[in-house]
């Protein structure tokens, strides 16, 4: 990401070729990235997010997209409910155990 520069980059192929599935790559003026698939369904286009470069890597982010990809094919909405908290933050703490050691002293108890 840090040579990236700001804009929206797609998943290799062609235009309106089936190996990217429709995933892009969104880079912030940043830095920051985050996935998106636009996909045709219900009759409209659409842009479902898959998911922050920090949580998520390129292999996942494909498969989500492949998986999506079908789903619309066979008529389902591959729209995802809103992750919580509780399903978001193990991800978190796995990909960015140096975080936690920063926020330790923030979530200690404080002393009576």
């Amino acid at each position: 990401m840090a040579n990236a520069k700001p804009g929206t980059y797609r998943d290799g192929g062609d235009k309106g070729s089936l190996s990217s599935y429709g995933l892009r790559l969104i880079v912030s003026p940043y830095g920051r990235g985050r996935y998106v698939q636009r996909l045709w369904f219900a009759g409209k286009q659409r842009d479902i997010p898959i998911g922050s470069t920090l949580l998520v890597t390129l292999k996942e982010a494909r498969a989500a997209a492949q998986a999506n990809w079908k789903t619309a094919r066979m008529g389902g909405n591959p729209r995802r409910k809103a992750a919580s908290l509780a399903e978001v933050t193990p991800l978190w703490v796995e990909k960015r155990a140096t975080a936690i050691v920063c926020l330790q002293p923030c979530l200690a108890p404080k002393p009576k």
